[in-house]
């Protein structure tokens, strides 16, 4: 995670879980993510077809010139990217888990944009998984000459992420040092670094 929201949204949905093994959609409060709310979204898995926003902040709705509220996230996605988002919501929903997207994106015209999106399952009352609190972070989240709306998106990476991932949980707008390794040969001598 590069972007400093992608981090931000992950770091609060972690401290909303309390010890669960997901948090309550009523644990969420917008004050708490107010620095990022402009790009946070609230997706609602009916099936396997269909996710439509239940809420979708400023910032994205921007970026597609119209109010997302209703429209199915899946239809963003097409070919084998819809295919793969629509199994990585699943499996979101039913392991439940965290998932972490590097997409890429084109307007109608010529504009080309990037950025990550985080997928943060959230239970109801009973426990039951079937929202889905997500950050839509664009590379560059202000671009003046990108022209709207976002039309072809095409996704570039996907991770599940575990409690494990500490490296996701590194201090906001740091990338994690990579371990340096060494190759040393049976007498010792040391062959890189």
């Amino acid at each position: 995670m590069r972007n400093r929201g992608t981090r931000a949204l992950y770091e609060y949905w972690q401290i909303a879980k309390a010890g669960q093994e997901v948090p309550q959609r009523k644990s969420i409060e917008p004050r708490g993510i107010k620095e990022v709310l402009p790009w946070v979204f609230i997706l609602e898995r009916i099936d396997r077809e269909l996710a439509p926003f239940r809420l979708a902040g400023t910032g994205l709705c921007d970026q597609y010139g119209e109010e997302l509220g209703g429209t199915n996230f899946l239809s963003l996605w097409l070919g084998d990217c819809r295919r793969t988002m629509r199994s990585l919501i699943d499996n979101v929903v039913m392991m439940p888990a965290a998932a972490f997207i590097e997409f890429e994106a084109k307007s109608r015209i010529h504009g080309r944009t990037s950025g990550e999106i985080v997928l943060l399952p959230l239970c109801d009352a009973e426990g039951n998984v079937h929202q889905i609190l997500g950050g839509w972070f664009p590379a560059i989240p202000q671009d003046a000459s990108m022209e709207k709306p976002m039309v072809r998106h095409r996704i570039t990476n996907i991770r599940i992420l575990s409690d494990f991932d500490s490296e996701f949980l590194a201090g906001a707008g740091e990338v994690p040092a990579r371990p340096q390794l060494r190759l040393v040969i049976s007498n010792g001598k040391v062959l890189g670094s």
